[in-house]
């Protein structure tokens, strides 16, 4: 864009004054030279960070012969992405079901998204973990209302799946889907020994919160 304005001005040293647009005053002008001055100082600062950016589609095909995901968003053009063999299991089992992408996006000239330059993350928002209903902690067999519902997301990065739950103060993380159901069991016992169990006078304002919270999801039934 800076290239484009340049090409617009005349040579230096002309008398030429350029109008961009009409305000309260009237049109508002400054010298060509300033407009130069000003685009030299686009080109020679610091380029935009590109920010990360979540779209939500329909995942419709997997092509297993080039690990290549079909995902089609409502409102956006079809995108295809690479993806790890190692969870296509997982992603097998979330054919036809809504996901979130997450990363850096590119685009055509007419600004469509047409792919990611760098695929973040990939979450499922249709739980295919069975859920956590029941949990035994010590000797207290705990059941949880409503059931606890796991929707893991993978981190392409670390190659890790993850699942967080900032009201229960859970945020595990695992290599497998198995391992992640096992993380967020063993966080929940820890959590409950250390807070819900705790005596309330021990229990500084924010612990008594999440113990609050723990209690309120997980009542004890034998």
């Amino acid at each position: 864009m800076a290239q484009a304005a340049a090409d617009l001005l005349p040579p230096e040293g002309e008398d030429l004054q350029v109008s961009i647009r009409v305000g309260p005053r009237g049109r508002y002008k400054f010298k060509a030279d300033r407009a130069r001055k000003l685009i030299d100082k686009v080109r020679s600062g610091p380029k935009p960070t590109e920010e990360p950016e979540d779209i939500v589609g329909r995942l419709q095909a997997i092509d297993y012969g080039r690990t290549v995901l079909t995902v089609k968003p409502s409102g956006y053009r079809t995108l295809r992405v690479d993806y790890p063999l190692l969870i296509e299991p997982w992603l097998q089992a979330n054919v036809r079901k809504r996901v979130r992408l997450t990363g850096i996006p590119s685009a055509n000239t007419a600004g469509d998204v047409t792919g990611f330059k760098s695929l973040q993350e990939i979450a499922e928002l249709e739980p295919t973990i069975p859920r956590i209903e029941e949990i035994v902690v010590g000797r207290q067999r705990l059941r949880a209302d409503p059931p606890l519902s796991i929707r893991a997301t993978y981190d392409l990065e670390d190659r890790l799946f993850r699942f967080s739950d900032d009201k229960l103060s859970i945020d595990a993380c695992a290599e497998t889907l198995d391992g992640l159901k096992a993380a967020i069991l063993e966080e929940v016992d820890v959590l409950w020994r250390q807070y819900a169990d705790a005596p309330d006078n021990e229990l500084a304002e924010d612990a008594l919160v999440l113990a609050g919270s723990l209690r309120d999801r997980f009542r004890v039934i034998a």
